[in-house]
């Protein structure tokens, strides 16, 4: 806590201000990998978790007014992971990987004023992105080995906006937006090895 006193000339108080103010946040994560045989093949799994958490405050005092602000964040994001490989032969091999994004990313901040009032500011996203891609391996021999294979994606953001002063919700330039992308792509290719 800070305290600020203004004074005349003569010394008597003028007015007496307090300023306090406090963040505390801590980051968490996790992950996890198994491996294990499946049918013919193996199959690998993998999940990472994080996570932020944020909240700052401050409050002020004087004989004017009084203000108390806070803000909180929270950034939780969880990618899950998943390979398959298999000899389909001695020579045919296949791999199939795909891969999850998901995560939401959330912000409020309230100020409260004595003089001008209440005021809500809130953000908000939700976040994904889903991959799959699959490679056929092809050992024509020892020196050579051709593969092809494929890849699909889609990816999404969608954000939320708003602000409410004193309980009057005020409209914002694109409180709503959503965007989509969707990709493929195939690819082939040949390696030669020399001895």
């Amino acid at each position: 806590m800070l305290f600020r006193s203004t004074r005349d000339a003569s010394g008597a108080v003028l007015a007496d201000e307090r300023l306090g103010n406090e963040g505390d946040g801590a980051p968490h994560s996790a992950k996890i990998n198994f491996k294990t045989p499946l049918g013919p093949g193996v199959l690998r799994a993998n999940a990472t978790y994080q996570a932020q958490n944020f909240k700052y405050e401050e409050h002020f005092r004087s004989a004017a007014e009084t203000i108390d602000s806070v803000e909180k964040s929270t950034d939780p994001r969880l990618e899950i992971g998943l390979n398959y490989n298999v000899d389909l032969s001695d020579k045919l091999n296949l791999e199939v990987l795909g891969l999850q994004k998901s995560g939401t990313s959330d912000y409020r901040n309230t100020y409260d004023s004595s003089l001008t009032g209440f005021e809500v500011f809130t953000s908000s996203a939700d976040i994904g992105e889903s991959i799959v891609r699959g490679v056929l391996r092809y050992h024509a021999s020892d020196a050579l080995t051709v593969e092809g294979g494929g890849e699909a994606a889609f990816n999404f953001r969608e954000g939320h906006v708003s602000y409410v002063a004193n309980g009057t919700p005020i409209p914002l330039p694109s409180a709503d937006v959503r965007v989509e992308e969707k990709r493929r792509s195939e690819e082939h290719t040949s390696e030669l090895q020399s001895h």
